[in-house]
C-alpha cells in the first residue's frame, strides 16, 4: 500500500455537508493548507503544514461562537494569530 497523496475531508459526524476538517496529504503526511472547524462553523486552526509540522502564521481560534460585531471577530482573529517557523517555500 502506497501513502495517499491529495485532498482530504472530514464532516462532522452524521452531518454530511458540514466540514469538521478540509487538507492535503502528500505521501501520507499533511501538506499546505489545512483548516479544521468549530462545530458552529467557525475556524478553529488555519494555517500550512511543511512536512507534518505547522509553519507560517496561524488562526487558532478556542471560541466556537463569532461575535456579533466585524470589530470583535476582527480582534478575535488577531488576537489568536500565532506564528510558527517560517513555511520552507516562503
Amino acid at each position: 500500500m502506497l501513502p495517499y497523496s491529495g485532498r482530504v475531508f472530514r464532516n462532522f459526524p452524521g452531518e454530511e455537508g458540514r466540514p469538521l476538517l478540509e487538507a492535503t496529504l502528500r505521501d501520507g503526511t499533511w501538506e499546505g493548507e489545512l483548516t479544521v472547524y468549530h462545530e458552529t462553523g467557525r475556524v478553529r486552526y488555519e494555517g500550512r503544514m511543511s512536512a507534518g509540522a505547522r509553519c507560517g502564521g496561524w488562526i487558532e481560534n478556542e471560541t466556537p461562537t463569532t461575535p456579533e460585531s466585524l470589530y470583535e471577530a476582527i480582534k478575535q482573529d488577531l488576537e489568536s494569530l500565532v506564528m510558527y517557523p517560517a513555511c520552507p517555500d516562503g
